[in-house]
């Protein structure tokens, strides 16, 4: 999870290039962040390539590590949430 500033800011090289939008929300605190169409196109086209770096990932680790990691995923992103 990010901060609202770390969230802006991770966004905002996609915002920037026409891939997400953003919009204000009800409150001026809030930020509303939405895939564009230019951003869908963007994420098929790059689908490919990331469906076979993960084939290779998974050819590479030993049986059953890759499922491992996959659970250990969530963990590593509550533990670095506040980092």
């Amino acid at each position: 999870l990010h901060d609202e500033t770390s969230l802006t800011r991770s966004l905002r090289p996609l915002v920037d290039a026409g891939w997400v939008a953003v919009r204000a929300g009800d409150d001026r605190r809030e930020k509303w962040f939405t895939i564009t169409a230019s951003g869908l196109a963007k994420l098929e086209a790059a689908r490919p390539a990331w469906e076979r770096a993960q084939a290779r990932m998974q050819a590479l680790l030993p049986e059953g590590a890759w499922r491992g990691l996959l659970a250990t995923l969530p963990e590593v992103a509550r533990l670095t949430a506040g980092a």
